[in-house]
């Protein structure tokens, strides 16, 4: 399991094709990992899941729930920052349909990304939420959108289409069990 992370952020929907480009040690990280797997395993024995924003284990709806959130505003985008993310139920349905195709003998691409389209804007999720947030002030250096294509992945397994607020009740459904 990769992330999003390893890709430079686009303005389009970023493919398994685009480049790695981290901007992040996170991301480099990621990117490290990736090139020991791919070094160990043989390329029919290995898939990189390059994943986007897992709802509860991200950095908004992690902080929202330990306070008020301050969210960078972006020119032009009514709800701040725009997001690929996946509820951790949808998550598994799609591993599941993954892991099934393999036990049929089908074998995976070498990368896929994996997300719920389309990509979600963060205030509308701390919405969805019912968190405590607000918009602090601009940061150059604020990313407006990282939108994962999963047009690859979709031609595998079926993925539920993302909104704020299913992704927050996803993530509620495991309420107790997770996070």
């Amino acid at each position: 399991m990769s992330s999003a992370a390893v890709y430079a952020p686009s303005a389009l929907p970023i493919t398994e094709a685009q480049p790695p480009d981290p901007v992040s040690d996170y991301g480099r990280a990621k990117l490290e990992a990736e090139t020991v797997a791919q070094d160990l395993l043989p390329p029919e024995r290995l898939t990189i899941l390059r994943l986007g924003n897992l709802a509860g284990a991200d950095a908004l709806l992690s902080r929202a729930r330990e306070g008020a959130v301050s969210l960078d505003p972006i020119d032009g985008q009514a709800g701040g920052p725009e997001r690929s993310y996946i509820g951790p139920r949808a998550l598994s349905l799609v591993l599941k349909g993954l892991v099934r195709r393999v036990l049929r003998g089908d074998v995976l691409p070498q990368v896929m990304n994996v997300a719920q389209p389309p990509a979600l804007a963060m205030a509308d999720l701390l919405r969805a939420a019912g968190a405590d947030w607000r918009f602090g002030p601009p940061r150059a250096s604020a990313i407006p959108r990282v939108e994962l294509s999963v047009d690859l992945l979709a031609q595998l397994v079926e993925i539920p289409a993302a909104s704020a607020a299913g992704v927050i009740k996803d993530l509620g459904s495991l309420q107790g069990l997770w996070p």
